[in-house]
């Protein structure tokens, strides 16, 4: 089985020690009250140290969160070592994790509201299906 590596090890340290940042949709934002929110992939980005905060005057935010090639974590998901910009889930024959865990995606998962909490121990549990290496 694979071992999590050291910046998907800071990853789930930061989504377990901030529960309450956990948003949907935006990759990340700053909020108006000056609070952060961030999706599963937003809050990768921001362990790592990387991302660029784009201010808006316009929207929910005072600021949204890019990994610096866009809005969308274009490159990034490499130094996360997933599969894809999404966090795709490849369960192959794995029927029994499907039946778990019914999203294709990281993405997917954290924006229909399943905690970081249970996103993280499915990812622990069947780490080959959501990451590619360890890193």
């Amino acid at each position: 089985m694979m071992k999590l590596g050291e910046n998907q090890t800071a990853w789930f340290c930061a989504m377990k020690d901030n529960p309450e940042q956990q948003a949907m949709k935006h990759l990340g934002l700053i909020n108006l009250d000056g609070s952060f929110g961030f999706c599963i992939l937003g809050k990768g980005i921001e362990s790592l140290g990387k991302g660029e905060w784009i201010p808006t005057e316009v929207g929910e935010g005072k600021a949204y969160l890019t990994d610096g090639l866009g809005l969308y974590m274009c490159a990034s998901y490499n130094d996360l070592g997933l599969y894809d910009y999404d966090g795709t889930i490849r369960f192959g024959k794995n029927e029994a994790a499907k039946k778990k865990f019914p999203y294709k995606t990281l993405v997917a998962a954290n924006d229909a509201g399943v905690s970081w909490k249970k996103i993280m121990a499915f990812a622990k549990k069947y780490p080959e299906l959501v990451f590619q290496k360890s890193v």
